[in-house]
């Protein structure tokens, strides 16, 4: 691994890196979004670094789950319970 992060790679290299690294983890029964996810944060943590795919993931983390939609649809399916 350190080869990869220290030599600049074209980019018909990391899409095939890439394509073949999802398939290894969508092989063993990883569901899609997951490993999508997984590629995603590695591409993003190999050319900005650890601190700036950290930031970016907590951002787009946060901005999905605080929405008013999915604060309602949960105390809605909460007073059912009720």
């Amino acid at each position: 691994m350190p080869i990869l992060m220290t030599t600049q790679l074209q980019s018909i290299t990391v899409g095939i890196l890439t394509q073949g690294f999802m398939l290894i983890l969508l092989f063993p029964g990883l569901p899609v979004a997951f490993t999508m996810g997984l590629i995603g944060i590695l591409d993003a943590w190999h050319p900005a670094g650890q601190d700036t795919c950290v930031g970016v993931v907590r951002m787009c983390v946060y901005e999905s789950v605080a929405t008013y939609s999915f604060n309602i649809i949960t105390f809605m399916l909460q007073y059912q319970k009720a």
